[in-house]
């Protein structure tokens, strides 16, 4: 099996060369401009600058990707590492999948697979009102029951990232842009729900690019494109949650392509997806093995312990230390595990081996084949046109997932991509292409929708004239099915009374455009009068909308009224006969009629309770600003203490000169404020950060007073600016002669 690795390093150097040789000056930066892969196990995070090219962000542990876990205890929050070290004691305080559970009800289907299928031990929680689901948190000392919506959970992640990307990048960027990857098999309800999440989080999402094309565009751009090649390419990714395969095909650029459109043509042939199937699976059946193994020497059923707290701990650890041999057993025969405390006050520990676990798994690699069978057939190209194969994601350092998929199609996995990186360097590239702010060669993108939207009317159309009936069966009509996208459609619709257009996708209906005031602007024009023209004609058009993101929208809905009124021609003066003849014109009316949305089903959060998330958010971050306030205020009180206790007196020693008496005036209000900071209110919860200043004060205002007796010929150490200690004109014990001063 070959395998090329492209160093981050090369790649750095590699989007540096990129931005600068492909993006010309256009204007200067307005706002950080990121790619975000949001995986269910890590996020990572990519920006683009001029001076630096396309970068992977380092978090603030100087790592390259993040844990996607957001946690609480009291009344702190966590996210990243801190909330994913906190698992195994607090497992009903910290979450994670929330990208995966956006947008979604709390189905039986759905709670299996959380539960069961991927062992999380979380409850979800249903939210009635909009169909879709909240985890509940103890918050505070009184541990009061919160309800979190999935939608401000994840918001707290896009406003870690936009922190963390900001102290990446520096100062300058006013705000954040982004590019978002989303699995292809995203409806339109999780599409808009992930998007208000970003608003929640202070993001604003540019656009969307599924996952299996970011890699593939960042294929292309890491090769520069293919020249005068036509290539295909297979995108297996299997990530924590799910498993995609894309089909794509590079072809040269057409003559005259603009310079975004460059590189080529980067066309969707396939995509095929599993939504439950993704690599804590395999974590999951070791898991399993572990389990069974305990159970045999204990009797003791762990992973059906979810009722007590102390069960739902021990699923947590468990889980860790399978995931943690997942790791060891792709590049070793066997994993010595050891799980602490995956019960009550007992250890265990076993040996897991390669041979055993792809025994275990054998049906879970099967699932890898089918799905590339499938994207294959979907694709109509045959096997032997399958130019190159690349894989993505974590769960693709399982050595027989690769024999697998090798043995499938005949050929060698090349893996010259980044296994980690590929999707969040693609759209981070996206983003600097569409964000207007770079200029980039770069691929035209050909992808249709993953979903087919249709429409009905109601109530329909009376036979008798352009009236509505009840009892007419509603029919569906196609708007939007294998579109490229964004797209637009108009729809024009002969009504005289108000009515309705139902929008719905494979899955049912998705939301409903009522159109108001028909009856009376009609009415307004004289439609209804029995003296109005026979050759008056109206129709309603409506302007539908499916964005970059694949969001539906109407831009307008207008009535088109064609009025006919008769006037007299001129004479024709050049004749000495006068003709005259009545002719007819129609009078256009174009009028803006008044529309309004209503979701069916799950529906996102309307203003009121965006605003009220939002709230909470900005509660929480006041508090976290407060306690890294006074963590700072703290951090440099015991700075100053450390340092007048070593060489900043030493300093001051050499600098003015200081007495004993003075130095032990000095280190007594030091050992005071010790007492205080580590024994006394500086350990309580009430410390504020006026309380450390103050503290901190008292010892700056002792030095003070040192260096100003001391240059002064003064013994007195208190406030330099107390007059009585002050000598100077008006004073008459002031020293006259220079020297003494």
């Amino acid at each position: 099996m070959s395998r090329s690795l492209i160093s981050p390093v090369a790649l750095t150097l590699l989007s540096m060369a990129i931005v600068h040789e492909l993006c010309p000056p256009i204007c200067m930066v307005q706002a950080q401009v990121v790619g975000i892969d949001l995986g269910s196990e890590f996020i990572k995070i990519a920006s683009v600058r001029r001076s630096d090219g396309i970068d992977i962000v380092l978090n603030e542990e100087t790592r390259r990707k993040t844990p996607h876990y957001v946690g609480f205890r009291g009344k702190d929050s966590y996210i990243g590492e801190d909330a994913k070290n906190l698992v195994g004691r607090f497992p009903d305080m910290i979450f994670t999948l929330l990208n995966r559970l956006i947008g979604l009800s709390p189905t039986e289907s759905l709670r299996q697979w959380y539960h069961s299928d991927m062992l999380f031990t979380n409850a979800l929680l249903p939210i009635p009102e909009r169909e879709s689901m909240a985890f509940s948190v103890q918050r505070g000392a009184k541990a009061v029951n919160i309800r979190y919506a999935i939608e401000t959970l994840l918001g707290m992640t896009f406003e870690y990232v936009r922190s963390i990307t900001a102290s990446y990048v520096g100062e300058g960027c006013s705000k954040q842009d982004a590019v978002l990857t989303v699995p292809h098999f995203f409806d339109m309800h999780q599409r808009r729900a992930l998007f208000q999440s970003a608003a929640l989080g202070n993001t604003n999402v540019i656009a969307t690019i599924h996952t299996t094309t970011a890699i593939a565009l960042q294929y292309g751009v890491q090769n520069r494109g293919f020249g005068s090649m036509t290539k295909n390419v297979l995108i297996l990714d299997m990530g924590a949650s799910k498993t995609e395969v894309g089909i794509y095909t590079f072809t040269p650029a057409a003559d005259g392509a603009k310079r975004s459109e460059s590189l080529g043509t980067l066309t969707t042939r396939a995509i095929v997806t599993d939504p439950f199937f993704g690599g804590r699976i395999f974590d999951v059946a070791i898991a399993k093995m572990i389990a069974e193994d305990f159970h045999k020497k204990t009797g003791i059923a762990v992973l059906g312990d979810t009722g007590s707290l102390d069960g739902r701990k021990g699923i947590a650890v468990l889980m860790r230390s399978a995931n943690r041999a997942k790791e060891v057993l792709s590049s070793n025969k066997e994993c010595p595990v050891t799980v602490e405390g995956i019960t009550k006050g007992r250890d265990h520990s076993t040996i897991v081996r390669r041979a055993d676990f792809e025994a275990h798994c054998a049906s879970l690699f099967a699932k890898v084949s089918t799905l590339v069978k499938s994207a294959i057939d979907q694709s109509g190209l045959d096997l032997s046109e399958i130019h190159a194969v690349e894989v993505h994601g974590g769960a693709i350092r399982i050595p027989k997932l690769l024999d697998v998929l090798a043995e499938e199609l005949g050929q060698p996995i090349q893996r010259t991509l980044n296994g980690d990186e590929a999707a969040v360097l693609g759209a981070a590239f996206h983003a600097a292409r569409v964000s207007g702010t770079f200029g980039v060669k770069g691929f035209a993108i050909q992808e249709t929708i993953p979903y087919n939207i249709t429409f009905s009317i109601s109530p329909k159309a009376s036979d008798k004239g352009l009236g509505t009936t009840e009892d007419a069966p509603v029919k569906s009509r196609g708007l939007f099915a294998n579109a490229s996208w964004p797209a637009k459609k108009s729809v024009s619709v002969n009504r005289t009374e108000n009515f309705e257009m139902t929008f719905s996708d494979q899955n049912g209906p998705l939301q409903v455009l009522k159109v108001s005031g028909l009856h009376d602007s009609l009415e307004k024009l004289g439609h209804f009068s029995p003296e109005r023209d026979p050759q008056n004609s109206c129709s309603v058009r409506i302007e539908a909308k499916l964005d970059g993101n694949g969001v539906l929208s109407a831009s307008s809905v207008k009535l088109k009224y064609n009025e006919w009124k008769v006037k007299s021609s001129e004479s024709d003066e050049s004749s000495s006969t006068e003709v005259s003849e009545e002719i007819s014109e129609p009078i256009k009316h174009d009028i803006s009629l008044p529309m309004e949305w209503e979701y069916i089903g799950r529906r996102p959060l309307s203003t009121t309770e965006f605003e009220s998330e939002k709230l909470l958010l900005k509660e929480q971050e006041a508090y976290e600003a407060s306690k890294r306030a006074i963590a700072q205020a703290r951090n440099d009180l015991e700075t100053l203490i450390i340092g007048y206790e070593g060489d900043a007196l030493e300093a001051l020693q050499e600098s003015v000169g200081i007495s004993i008496e003075q130095t032990n005036v000095l280190l007594a209000t030091i050992s005071e404020v010790k007492e205080w900071l580590y024994d006394g209110d500086g350990v309580s919860d009430s410390a504020s950060v006026d309380s450390f200043r103050s503290r901190q004060q008292e010892i700056l205002t002792i030095v003070e007073g040192i260096r100003y007796a001391n240059i002064n010929g003064s013994d007195d150490v208190d406030d330099p600016t107390n007059e009585d200690s002050v000598a100077g004109e008006g004073d008459e014990n002031a020293p006259n002669d220079p020297e003494e001063l």
